[in-house]
């Protein structure tokens, strides 16, 4: 009984003959690709509304010290956002369709542009729409989509396949809440900046009202 035990023990199993290579431990299997993880779809596409507030940390190689700004967005399936900073300014992004309208209210300026103008542009806003409304069918068709379980939520890894993003763009990185709320948002540029957008409070499925509509909504 004795020696069974001691042949038993890490010890004795760490022991290699002289002469012997210890054989490698085996590498992990990689992550599942997005749509063959269990209900991250479901969850991912069942957000119809989202209200947050949120922080987005802009890591600049030039720059000594990153660009924080917070403020609050609201999102209704399917094209529509409104992002409203107010630290360190006051500025709203609001985009309907292809539409988008930018508002600096400290400044003054308002300006409206159509995307369809511009492929980088649109291609950007086109993406995160994709991320907003839990469409992986589509991602997985622009991106190499990997998702990995966590304790009470899913990292979905997106490495992008097409131009103009392959240009910019090295990965994108989403914490999705297995509710289907988006946690975070972390984009790696291939020039090594990063930014990082944090979400908190989150509503999702609530609707928007008229007045909310017209507040928010209008390009």
């Amino acid at each position: 009984m004795m020696l069974l035990a001691c042949l038993a023990s890490p010890a004795a199993a760490a022991e290699v003959p002289a002469g012997t290579a210890a054989l490698p431990p085996p590498s992990p299997p990689p992550p599942p690709p997005c749509d063959q993880m269990p209900g991250l779809a479901q969850a991912f596409s069942g957000v119809s509304t989202l209200r947050a507030a949120f922080t987005d940390r802009k890591d600049i190689a030039i720059l000594d010290a990153p660009l924080v700004s917070s403020g609050h967005v609201f999102y209704q399936r399917p094209d529509r956002l409104h992002m409203a900073t107010e630290s360190p300014s006051r500025q709203s992004v609001t985009l309907v369709g292809t539409r988008v309208r930018v508002v600096q209210e400290d400044l003054g300026r308002e300006q409206a542009m159509d995307l369809g103008t511009s492929d980088v542009a649109k291609a950007v806003v086109a993406n995160i729409l994709l991320v907003l409304g839990g469409r992986i069918d589509a991602l997985s068709a622009l991106y190499r989509c990997t998702a990995e379980p966590e304790r009470d939520a899913w990292r979905m890894t997106l490495v992008p396949l097409r131009e103009p993003m392959t240009k910019v763009v090295r990965r994108m990185v989403v914490l999705l809440a297995r509710d289907g709320t988006l946690r975070e948002v972390r984009v790696e540029e291939l020039d090594g900046d990063s930014s990082t957008m944090s979400f908190t409070d989150a509503v999702s499925n609530r609707p928007f009202t008229d007045p909310e509509v017209r507040s928010y909504f209008t390009p």
